[in-house]
């Protein structure tokens, strides 16, 4: 379910950022790495992981029972957690720099809809 939202929120970012709009772009990308944080959790419903603030460490330990990579695991939650402080950070963005967001957000994005997508190797 949070994979469809993630997929939303990095569709409104990829329009936002072709309608010059790069603030939105920013949040949208934030919002999708919370999606893709909440999409991991929602695979382990009897282990809690924060989201405010992000448990990053708890994040790469259920990656890595998804993934069986402590490699693959570190990559996806540091890409994350990029992705969520580059976001958050107060200064102004340019185009450039909403672009470089979103293609770290999308990324990600792609690693984690293949854990669940059947048939995918990882």
């Amino acid at each position: 379910m949070f994979i469809k939202y993630a997929r939303m929120n990095l569709q409104e970012a990829e329009a936002a950022i072709q309608d010059d709009q790069i603030e939105k772009a920013r949040s949208k990308c934030r919002d999708c790495a919370i999606s893709l944080i909440k999409a991991v959790r929602e695979a382990f419903p009897g282990k809690g992981l924060s989201i405010d603030p992000v448990d990053y460490k708890g994040l790469e330990v259920m990656l890595f029972d998804l993934t069986d990579s402590r490699e693959a695991a570190r990559n996806i939650s540091g890409t994350i957690g990029e992705v969520i402080s580059r976001a958050g950070s107060q200064e102004e963005y340019r185009r450039i720099e909403a672009e470089k967001l979103l293609d770290l957000v999308g990324n990600a994005f792609r690693m984690i809809h293949d854990l669940f997508t059947p048939g995918s190797t990882f």
